[in-house]
């Protein structure tokens, strides 16, 4: 049997939610690590990384606030590559209004590189990826390591701007 919530109930979790985000936006906000300015790398050089890297692995994006309880609707996904310092912007989206940003295929080296000794730990390729919404605190440079063949999920919690 189905439950049905009333709007009471409804509204107070919402309230509870918002007070939640509230309360968390007055904590102090962790400052990234890794956060370099975007420049734009050569095209040889993304040329030559696109040769190295012939597989592709997929990523989601999971952009929500209040603890996962409240998914975050088009908030903007950038996904970033560095090449000797500088990066170079390799995808750009929007989330849906579950907060999700899927099927994103990258780069990647090929998977025959995790099973050898010599080269298991360059098997994986490094990304950042940055997140904005005009109402919360952009979150910006996260790493993430993408796989041949794989889907890497990562969840951005986003606090509010405080007000």
């Amino acid at each position: 049997m189905k439950q049905q919530w009333s709007p009471e109930s409804v509204e107070w979790f919402r309230q509870q939610a918002m007070d939640f985000a509230r309360r968390a936006a007055a904590a102090p906000e962790p400052v990234p690590v890794g956060a370099e300015d975007i420049h734009t790398a050569t095209e040889a050089e993304y040329r030559d990384f696109l040769k190295s890297h012939p597989a592709n692995g997929s990523l989601k994006v999971q952009v929500y606030t209040a603890r996962g309880a409240l998914p975050v609707e088009k908030a903007e996904v950038e996904i970033a590559k560095l090449f000797s310092g500088n990066a170079r912007i390799l995808y750009q989206g929007t989330t849906d209004s579950s907060g999700i940003l899927e099927d994103i295929a990258l780069p990647a080296l090929p998977a025959s590189y995790s099973q050898s000794p010599d080269t298991a730990a360059q098997s994986g390729t490094d990304y950042q990826v940055s997140v904005f919404h005009p109402s919360f605190r952009e979150k910006t440079a996260m790493k993430v390591t993408i796989f041949d063949q794989i889907l890497t999920i990562l969840p951005v919690s986003l606090r509010p701007q405080q007000q």
